[in-house]
């Protein structure tokens, strides 16, 4: 609900997908605080593909956008980093920059 209220109405949301992967921390182990191990915590990310016109300035659009998630109530508190990348690409024949957004979560969410 966060990400489509905040989304620009100068993009389009192409893409909305959910990745995970592992990573492996250091944690106390059980019966024994003062020890640490290694344990392997899921890192998830959301993953949007959005597009829109070069004329309509996305760039500052699709940068509001990432500070008003990094911002949520909801959505802030769980995120470690959120990561845009830029490219050119056509939809429905048209010419348009395309934006990767990555919103990675606290290992762990």
């Amino acid at each position: 609900m966060t990400v489509v209220q905040n989304l620009p109405d100068s993009v389009v949301l192409k893409s909305l997908d959910v990745k995970q992967r592992s990573t492996r921390i250091k944690v106390p182990q059980k019966g024994d605080p003062t020890k640490m191990v290694d344990a392997s915590v899921p890192v998830r990310s959301l993953q949007m593909d959005v597009v829109g016109l070069p004329e309509s300035n996305c760039d500052e659009a699709i940068k509001n956008f990432s500070d008003q998630l990094r911002s949520s109530d909801v959505l802030g508190p769980k995120l470690e980093n959120i990561r845009i990348s830029q490219g050119v690409g056509k939809l429905e024949d048209k010419e348009v920059i395309s934006y990767q957004i990555d919103c990675i979560f606290k290992p762990g969410m």
